[in-house]
């Protein structure tokens, strides 16, 4: 018996470890694919093109950085939301937040840098411009002319960074250069903390290398060795599962009210609708859940939208808008002992219209 029972513990030990080890494994999985050491990255030659029409936010500037200024959609980056992002004048643009600048990007959290160093922007400043529709929009930030050292216009680079809504790919572009002189700097990602990056210079002075770096990397650029005009980083991340909505609560209300939704994969998500309208807004508070207001909406289905896809409810949720009177009723003629007068009024948005005394 006590052999028996020595062999069941053990093999009952051997389970539960091997069903922790699976859980730990699927949770390790799940967190690595949020990272943005898991993009892929790859380099080409495109060819560079100016945006026309965008939005100055920093002129010439040395040690600057720009408010946080609306991205113009929602933009998902190593698995989170952002709406805002701010530029820095050393070479950089920040998701987020709009920190006191640095001539080391790579040591602030949600940094995408071109050539991140003690540079300095010239007189055509940094720009951006939002292109495309709703659903595929591409921010694009633009350096002209940017000064790779602050103090000489002997060396010039020109960037842009972009952030592509549809796939939350990053792309950096370079374009036209005048080099005299060797500087290096820090180029590549950086996620929510410095310990998750994906970043160029392993091999520092090859610009079309594809061979990743660390927060301690650079590359150099010098009359040698610098970024063709047309050089293209770009930075893709892992495939994402769609999203399914499984329920929400309540299942009606009028504009304004509180839907809890319940589903899988929204973590990111970039859009939720009702009737195929916008929400107020929305809280991801977990990958199961999302709280959301209601706008002034039609009654349909509820749907949740991230780069991995477009979840949608089996369900209508209805949408009780307010009731609105287009024509009030006109004072009747005087009678009086027992005559009767008829008031009429036209309105919609309520089923039930009653007249009250004043």
């Amino acid at each position: 018996m006590k052999n028996l029972l020595s062999l069941i513990s053990k093999r009952t030990t051997a389970s539960f470890v091997a069903m922790v080890m699976i859980m730990l494994l699927s949770v390790s999985w799940e967190v690595k694919a949020q990272n943005i050491s898991t993009y892929t990255f790859a380099s080409s030659t495109t060819t560079y093109t100016a945006i026309s029409g965008g939005t100055t936010l920093i002129t010439s500037t040395d040690d600057g950085v720009s408010a946080l200024t609306n991205i113009g959609f929602t933009f998902n980056y190593h698995g989170t939301a952002y709406t805002q992002f701010s530029i820095g004048s050393n070479g950089y643009i920040q998701l987020g937040a709009a920190s006191s600048y640095t001539t080391s990007p790579f040591s602030l959290a949600n940094t995408i840098a071109f050539f991140g160093r003690d540079g300095a922007t010239n007189t055509a400043g940094a720009m951006y411009l939002v292109s495309g529709s709703a659903g595929s929009y591409v921010l694009t930030v633009q350096f002209t002319n940017w000064k790779v050292y602050y103090s000489s216009t002997a060396q010039l680079l020109t960037a842009q960074i972009k952030l592509y809504q549809a796939t939350g790919v990053v792309q950096i572009v370079y374009g036209a250069s005048t080099r005299s002189t060797s500087y290096t700097g820090q180029v590549g990602l950086i996620g929510n903390t410095t310990a998750d990056y994906n970043t160029r210079g392993t091999t520092s002075t090859n610009w079309a290398s594809t061979s990743g770096g660390t927060t301690s990397s650079y590359l150099t650029f010098s009359t040698t060795y610098y970024p063709a005009n047309g050089q293209t980083y770009t930075w893709t991340p892992p495939s994402v599962s769609p999203p399914t909505v499984t329920s929400f609560s309540p299942s009606s209300g009028c504009t304004g009210a509180s839907v809890a939704i319940t589903g899988t994969n929204f973590t990111g998500a970039t859009a939720v609708r009702f009737g195929g309208v916008n929400a107020a807004s929305y809280v991801v508070n977990s990958a199961t859940s999302i709280t959301a207001v209601t706008g002034a909406t039609a009654t349909g289905t509820i749907s949740v939208v991230t780069t991995g896809g477009t979840g949608t409810s089996g369900s209508t949720y209805t949408i009780y808008n307010p009731p609105t009177i287009t024509t009030q009723p006109n004072a009747p003629a005087p009678f009086c002992g027992n005559g009767t007068a008829t008031l009429s009024v036209v309105a919609s948005g309520a089923t039930t219209y009653q007249w009250q005394k004043g």
